[in-house]
C-alpha cells in the first residue's frame, strides 16, 4: 500500500472515476465535432448571405450559429458540471487517504515535527494539487478536442494558413516551457514559506501563555509581518508571472492574426480564397489558439505543482505504524520481558542493552534523573518508539508480532503530557462508552463533585478551564474506566497536592484490578507500596524486587 502511495495520488484517484472521465471524453467529441462544422456556417453566411445582400442564406446561416453555440455551452456546461462534481469527490478522497495515512504514522514523525505542522502541510500541498485539477486538468479534454476540430474545419477552408497557424506551435511552446521553469521555482518558494509558517504558528498557539508572560506580544507580531511579507512576495512574483504568460501569448496571437491578414489578401488577389473564407477563418482560428494556449498554460501549471506533488510523495512515504501482523492478543498477559533492547533518538544513545522481566501481579516503579529514558522505556511497550536492537516479548511473543490495535487494548494509559479533548469533563472521561459503568476512585470523585458543575464541567482548550491536579485526576478516571491488563502512569501526581498524592499512594497500594501496574516518578514515596523498583542510569537499568508480604 506504502509503495502504491508513492505515486502520484491523483493518477490513483482518477482510475476511480474511469465513468466521469469517460462521460467528459464523450462531451468533448461533440465539442470537436461543432467546433469543425461552424467555421464552414459561418463562411456560407458570408459568402453567401452577407455578401451578396441575401437576406435568407443570412437567417439561416445566423441561425445555424446560434444553435449551435447554445448546443456548445450546453455541452460545456454539463462538462463543467461532471468536471465539479469529479473534483469534489477526489478533493474528498484525498484528503480522507491523507488524514487516515497521518493517524497512521510513527510517533517519532510527531514528536519531531508536530501534528499540525504533517497534517497542515500534507492538506496545503493537496489544495495546491486540487486547484489545479479542477481549473485545469479536466478541461484540457474538452480544451484538446475543440483545437482538434477546429483545426480540421480550417485545413478544409485553406490548408497554407493553417500550416502557417501550426509552424507558430513551436514558438508558443518553447515561451510556455521557460515561463513553466520559472513558476515551478516561484511555486517551491510558495510552498517554503507555507511550511515556515505552519511551523511559527504551531510555536505560536502552543507557547501563548508563555508569550504573555514573557511579553513576546510585539516581537510575535513583528515575525507574523515578517511571515506575511514574505509570503505575499512570493505569491505575488508567482501572479505576476503568469501575467507575463499571458502578455506574451496575447502577442504572439496578434503576432499570427496580423500577419493572416497579409497571408490572406494576397491569396485572395490571386483568386485562392474568398472574402468570407478568410474572414471565416482568421475568426475561428481563435478558436484554435485559445485551447491551445490553455492547453500550453496546464502543462505549466503542471510543473508548477511538481514541488506539491514531491512533497505529498514524501508524506505517504512517511513509515506507518506496522499492520502487517494480525495475531490478537487475546490471552492474559503473564509476563513482559526485555531482551537486549536498545535505542537511540536524534542520534543519542537513550538506552542499551536493557534487559528485565516483569510477572504478572508486579506493581512496578521506575526511577530515573530527567533524560534518563523513563519515558522512552514506556514508550517502547506502549509501541509509540521500536527499538534499534533487541527485542520486548508478551507471554513469550515479540510484541511487534501482534496486531497494533489489539495490542494497545490491553494498556490504559496517563502520559506525562495529557491531553483532554474540548467538551466536559465526563466527556473526556467515557471516550469508550462500550466500558459501561464508569470507575470511580473517591480523591479524584471528591475534587470532581466540588466544581460548580461537576461531571459536566467544560474543560476547555486541552484543560485549560481546570487546573492542573484536576487535569490529572480526570486522566486517570478516564484510563482506569477503560478495561484492560495493564495500567501504565507517567508522573501521574506531578500536580497533586500532599494529600491527593498520599491518597494517590494509597489506591496502588490497595487496588488489585490490573495485571501490572507500571508508574514512573521523581520521588520514591511510592516504593514501599510497589513490588519492582527500575531505576534507570547512564543507559542502563537496574532491577530491584521488592516484595511485600
Amino acid at each position: 500500500m506504502n509503495q502504491m502511495r508513492q505515486t502520484i495520488p491523483v493518477v490513483l484517484y482518477l482510475k476511480k472515476y474511469w465513468q466521469d472521465i469517460i462521460l467528459i471524453l464523450l462531451l468533448s467529441v461533440f465539442t470537436s465535432m461543432i467546433s469543425a462544422v461552424t467555421p464552414f456556417i459561418n463562411r456560407f453566411m458570408l459568402d453567401h448571405g452577407l455578401f451578396l445582400l441575401d437576406i435568407r442564406n443570412t437567417v439561416i446561416g445566423a441561425v445555424l450559429l446560434l444553435f449551435f453555440a447554445a448546443l456548445g455551452a450546453v455541452i460545456e456546461y454539463m462538462g463543467s458540471k461532471a468536471e465539479y462534481a469529479m473534483c469534489r469527490k477526489i478533493g474528498i478522497d484525498l484528503k480522507k487517504d491523507a488524514f487516515s495515512h497521518a493517524m497512521k504514522l510513527k510517533a517519532s514523525y510527531y514528536k519531531e515535527q508536530g501534528v499540525f505542522q504533517v497534517v497542515r502541510n500534507a492538506t496545503y500541498d493537496i489544495e495546491c494539487v486540487l486547484n489545479i485539477i479542477e481549473g485545469y486538468l479536466l478541461k484540457v479534454f474538452l480544451y484538446i478536442m475543440t483545437a482538434v476540430g477546429t483545426v480540421i474545419g480550417l485545413f478544409i477552408l485553406d490548408w497554407k494558413l493553417s500550416l502557417f497557424i501550426l509552424l507558430l506551435l513551436p514558438l508558443r511552446i518553447a515561451v510556455n516551457m521557460q515561463f513553466g521553469k520559472i513558476e515551478q521555482a516561484c511555486a517551491k518558494e510558495c510552498q517554503r514559506q507555507e511550511q515556515h509558517f505552519n511551523s511559527w504558528f504551531h510555536d505560536f498557539v502552543n507557547g501563548m501563555i508563555d508569550i504573555k508572560m514573557w511579553g513576546l506580544e510585539s516581537r510575535k507580531v513583528n515575525e507574523y509581518e515578517d511571515i506575511l511579507k514574505d509570503t505575499t512576495k512570493a505569491q505575488q512574483e508567482a501572479l505576476l508571472i503568469s501575467s507575463k504568460s499571458s502578455l506574451s501569448f496575447s502577442i504572439i496571437t496578434s503576432l499570427s492574426t496580423n500577419l493572416l491578414y497579409i497571408i490572406g489578401i494576397t491569396q485572395i488577389i490571386h483568386s485562392q480564397l474568398t472574402l468570407g473564407e478568410l474572414i471565416s477563418f482568421i475568426g475561428f482560428s481563435s478558436y484554435f489558439f485559445s485551447p491551445v494556449t490553455i492547453i500550453l498554460d496546464t502543462v505549466r501549471m503542471m510543473k508548477r505543482i511538481l514541488p506539491n506533488l514531491d512533497s505529498l510523495k514524501e508524506f505517504y512515504a512517511m513509515e506507518e505504524e506496522s499492520s502487517e501482523h494480525t495475531l490478537p492478543l487475546t490471552e492474559p498477559i503473564d509476563t513482559i520481558s526485555f531482551r537486549d533492547v536498545s535505542i537511540s533518538l536524534k542520534q543519542r544513545m537513550i538506552l542499551q542493552k536493557v534487559s528485565f522481566d516483569l510477572y504478572r501481579g508486579d506493581k512496578v516503579l521506575i526511577l530515573g534523573e530527567n533524560g534518563s529514558g523513563k519515558s522512552t522505556l514506556l514508550n517502547l511497550l506502549l509501541r509509540i518508539y521500536d527499538p534499534n536492537e533487541g527485542k520486548i516479548f508478551i507471554n513469550g511473543v515479540p510484541i511487534d508480532d501482534f496486531d497494533i490495535g489489539s495490542y494497545r487494548s490491553h494498556f490504559s494509559v496517563v502520559s506525562q503530557d495529557i491531553y483532554l479533548f474540548s467538551g466536559s469533563i465526563e466527556d473526556n472521561i467515557d471516550l469508550d462508552s462500550r466500558n459501561g459503568k464508569r470507575h470511580l476512585v473517591n480523591f479524584c470523585d471528591k475534587s470532581i463533585q466540588q466544581l460548580k458543575d461537576g461531571y459536566q464541567t467544560k474543560v476547555g482548550s486541552n484543560g485549560s478551564m481546570i487546573s492542573g491536579g484536576e487535569r490529572q485526576k480526570v486522566a486517570l478516571l478516564r484510563a482506569l474506566n477503560r478495561k484492560s491488563d495493564i495500567l501504565v502512569l507517567d508522573e501521574p501526581t506531578s500536580n497533586y497536592d500532599a494529600v491527593s498524592e498520599e491518597q494517590f499512594n494509597q489506591f496502588i497500594a490497595q487496588n488489585t484490578d490490573y495485571g501490572f501496574y507500571i508508574i514512573i516518578a521523581h520521588h520514591k514515596k511510592l516504593v514501599e507500596h510497589v513490588d519492582v523498583i527500575i531505576q534507570v542510569r547512564d543507559q542502563q537499568v537496574e532491577i530491584f524486587r521488592n516484595r511485600r508480604g
